[in-house]
């Protein structure tokens, strides 16, 4: 029978396949051995193949359940499977049974952090530091999360923290730089990338430095930032974006317009390159790519959520709706990252508990095939040519309170978007020729500089309907002023990631 210790020495030197053939020959004769399965698992994690390590941890786990280090490696297989509802319940166990373990608290954090849980996440980061004050990921994961929450100050200071205990480590000063611009500090930021680019040139880190750069107004030192980190990433098609709105902004709307399309050859159908060209077509000099880009007649769906089966009344419905996402853990107001302002974020409200939103998972999925069946493909073909092969919605909520409002922006991730009214303030109405509290289409940002009038559609809000529409449209929320909140259900239609073994 093979010594279980060697096989693990096999492992720390990387010879997976020895240990592979080892651990299967082991397993023959003793079927089901717990220490045989959770070394398999450890395995099968550190080739990546995550799906079968969780059988095995699992397996393994039945047979010996107070295993603190199994529930840990499991979690960290359900992390890598993008599961973290699961591994969050894995990391737990695990710490019930050794709270004392650093590691698993810095898992705790990430499975928290990637649910939007940030404020759980940071207490989980602390409790490992607490433990184990030198913990160089800990400190720099903290940081991250910090920047998440929109607190830069406490980020730079984690930040410095880590790097004081370890000066190398990958792209810590890019995120330095990261929590400078946060603070304002331009200059510093820009410093401080540009030392770290002396040091490694990095596409990320380059990218930062024109965005530091453009927040100065150095136009074209931003520009040639990024066309360095475009060099640098060559494949990276949302820095090709950035330069062509630069461009735009820069007057030079013929070149954005240039740059969308070899994106657009690359990946048809591509979000960002589609928002460039509608933007960009109608600047001064410039002809839209495709004049049903903006139909906006055509390219947005509205209809009423159908309901009435799912509860005695859509109103009973819609309130219990608001009081899911009035107490979801994830709401935070103004998140750094987003476009609301005077308001609140949730986090994706279909990981974990969806409540009363699996219903409009399910109406919004059978919308999207409604709004299909009534574009002329020939004529909206690149809506279709940026359809994934699979795709799924995520969904998150937006709670506006007095003056809120969102920004001019797009969902570059997405391939459709939209968005569901829960709960709309009488103020917002038709008698109100401001069209406060209305969405708007169509407005580009004004950090985009435009020179040309932009085409604009506005729809009033109404509570148990929902819009659908191509994701490289440009849309914000125009001002209200009421005592009740707005609450909104957006979501996104994204492709679908391929499951891993």
């Amino acid at each position: 029978m093979h010594d279980i210790e060697s096989i693990r020495k096999q492992l720390d030197r990387g010879d997976f396949d020895p240990a592979d053939v080892a651990l299967n020959e082991a397993l023959l004769k003793t079927p089901g051995d717990e220490e045989l399965l959770a070394l398999r698992g450890n395995l099968r994690h550190l080739q990546r193949r995550f799906q079968a390590a969780v059988v095995d941890f699992e397996a393994a786990l039945i047979k010996q359940p107070d295993e603190a280090t199994w529930h840990n490696a499991l979690g960290k297989s359900l992390n890598n499977l993008r599961q973290p509802v699961a591994a969050e319940s894995a990391f737990r166990r695990s710490l019930e049974i050794e709270p004392g373990n650093a590691e698993a608290w810095h898992n705790l954090a990430f499975a928290l952090r990637a649910q939007g849980k940030h404020y759980q996440a940071a207490d989980a980061f602390s409790e490992a530091l607490q433990i184990k004050p030198d913990y160089v990921s800990a400190w720099h994961n903290a940081g991250l999360v910090y920047l998440a929450m929109d607190d830069p100050d406490q980020a730079l200071a984690a930040f410095l923290k880590a790097q004081t205990l370890a000066a190398d480590r990958p792209r810590l000063a890019t995120h330095i730089g990261v929590a400078l611009h946060n603070l304002g500090r331009y200059e510093d930021a820009v410093a401080t990338y540009r030392k770290a680019l002396a040091g490694e040139p990095e596409a990320e880190t380059q990218n930062n430095l024109a965005v530091s750069l453009q927040e100065l107004g150095h136009g074209d030192e931003a520009l040639a930032a990024y066309r360095e980190a475009a060099r640098l990433a060559p494949d990276d098609q949302e820095i090709q974006i950035k330069i062509a709105d630069l461009l735009i902004g820069m007057g030079r709307p013929d070149q954005a317009i240039d740059i969308a399309r070899r994106c657009l050859a690359r990946v048809p159908g591509q979000t960002g390159a589609l928002a460039v060209a509608a933007v960009a077509g109608q600047e001064p000099g410039c002809e839209l790519m495709d004049t049903e880009l903006l139909n906006f007649d055509k390219l947005i769906f509205q209809a009423e959520l159908g309901v009435v089966n799912h509860a005695d009344s859509a109103e009973e419905f819609n309130q219990a709706l608001a009081t899911h996402v009035l107490e979801h853990p994830t709401l935070v107001y103004e998140p750094a990252g987003h476009a609301t302002r005077h308001g609140s974020h949730t986090g994706d409200l279909l990981t974990g508990e969806k409540g009363p939103l699996a219903i409009i998972e399910k109406e919004i999925t059978a919308g999207i095939g409604r709004f299909l069946a009534t574009l002329d493909e020939k004529k909206a073909g690149f809506v279709f040519a940026g359809k994934p092969d699979s795709w799924r919605l995520t969904m998150w909520a937006v709670v506006m309170d007095a003056l809120g409002h969102q920004l001019p922006h797009i969902h570059p991730a997405a391939w459709l978007s939209g968005v569901y009214y829960v709960q709309v303030p009488g103020e917002i109405n038709d008698h109100d020729e401001s069209k406060a509290g209305w969405i708007e289409f169509g407005a580009p940002p004004k950090s985009m500089n435009c020179r040309g009038d932009h085409r604009l559609k506005t729809f009033r809000p109404v509570a148990g309907n929902y819009f659908l529409f191509p994701s490289y449209f440009y849309h914000r929320t125009i001002p209200f002023e009421s005592k009740q909140k707005r609450i909104c259900i957006a979501f996104d239609a994204i492709p679908s990631e391929k499951p891993q073994d």
